[in-house]
């Protein structure tokens, strides 16, 4: 019986701490989430309500639709690569943490 109980042993102030870590990713992944959807539809709309200004030449073969077009994968690839960065520097190194201090118990 005791065998049993040990070895399902959570402390509540781990659960706690895992939580926090969790709330944490999706706070940020949902934050990125937006922020790219925002984006995308922005981009949409003013293809679809305003297409006689984004058809503005700015230079001879580029105009205004092109430098938002290439401003909006940019804007992309960024969030993704700082998510990334942030995953594998911050929320990995808690869930680690919170991992090995597991095993010391």
């Amino acid at each position: 019986m005791q065998l049993a109980s040990s070895s399902v042993d959570v402390s509540p102030p781990k659960v706690e701490t895992l939580r926090s870590v969790a709330v944490r990713r999706q706070r940020i992944s949902l934050t990125i989430t937006a922020a790219l959807l925002l984006t995308y539809m922005g981009f949409v709309l003013l293809v679809s309500f305003c297409k006689t200004q984004l058809a503005t030449v700015l230079a001879p073969g580029i105009s205004l639709a092109i430098v938002l077009g290439i401003s909006m994968v940019v804007f992309t690839l960024s969030l993704t690569f700082g998510f990334v960065v942030w995953v594998n520097r911050v929320h990995d190194e808690s869930l680690r943490r919170l991992r090995d201090s597991g095993a010391t118990q």
